[in-house]
C-alpha cells in the first residue's frame, strides 16, 4: 500500500534552495550513529535532553537551519504547521533539526529557544567525524538518510523539502513493498 504524504510542495515551496551537486553530505554517504544507537534530543523544558527516535522509525529527514537563517525561520513556521499531519501519515519518518551555527553552545541555544514540535541531532554532534558543519546549498534545505542499526545512509542529497520528502517517502514505500 501506498503512504502519501500532505502536500509537501505547499510547504513554503517557493523559497528554499534548490539542490546542488556539491553537498557536505552526499547521496550514498554514511553518518555514524548519533551518541548512542539511536539517541537524539529534545527541548524539554529549558534542557536538551536525550530522547530514542521511535523504532518503527526507518527515514529521518534532516532539516538544516540555523538561528541567524531568516528563510529557516519561514520554512520553520509551515513545517510546524505541516507536522502533525507529517507525522500521522508516516510514522516510520521523522524529522529532524540539524543546527548549523557556529558552535555547541549556539546550536544548543537555538533548540531550546525555537521549541520546535520534534526532535534534533544533538548540538555537539555537527562537526565531529562525519557529520557536517556546513552545507554547500545553504539553509534552508532538507536531506534524507535511511536508519540502519550501523550508520545513516544520505537517500538524497541536500535540497528542497518538497523533493526530499517525496523521495523518503519513496523510499519507505520500496521498504514495505520488499
Amino acid at each position: 500500500m501506498k503512504m502519501r504524504l500532505p502536500s509537501i510542495v505547499a510547504l513554503w515551496a517557493g523559497a528554499l534552495l534548490a539542490a546542488a551537486s556539491l553537498s557536505a553530505v552526499p547521496k550514498g554517504a554514511l553518518l555514524h550513529l548519533p551518541l548512542e544507537s539511536r539517541t537524539i534530543v529534545a527541548p524539554i523544558g529549558f534542557q536538551l535532553q536525550p530522547v530514542e527516535l521511535r523504532p518503527e522509525v526507518e527515514v529521518v529527514v534532516l532539516f538544516y537551519s540555523a538561528s541567524w537563517c531568516a528563510p529557516c525561520k519561514q520554512a520553520a513556521q509551515a513545517l510546524r504547521a505541516a507536522y502533525p499531519e507529517i507525522a500521522a501519515a508516516e510514522p516510520r519518518l521523522q524529522l529532524l533539526t540539524y543546527s548549523l551555527d557556529r558552535s555547541a553552545d549556539a546550536r544548543a541555544d537555538y533548540l531550546r529557544t525555537t521549541k520546535f514540535p520534534w526532535p534534533a541531532i544533538a548540538p555537539e554532534l555537527v562537526g565531529r567525524g562525519s557529520w557536517p558543519d556546513a552545507i554547500a546549498v545553504g539553509t534552508p534545505s532538507f536531506q534524507a538518510f535511511a536508519v540502519s542499526a550501523q550508520h545513516w545512509r544520505a537517500i538524497t542529497a541536500p535540497g528542497e523539502a518538497s523533493d526530499v520528502f517525496q523521495q523518503a517517502t519513496f523510499q519507505l514505500n520500496q521498504n514495505q513493498s520488499e
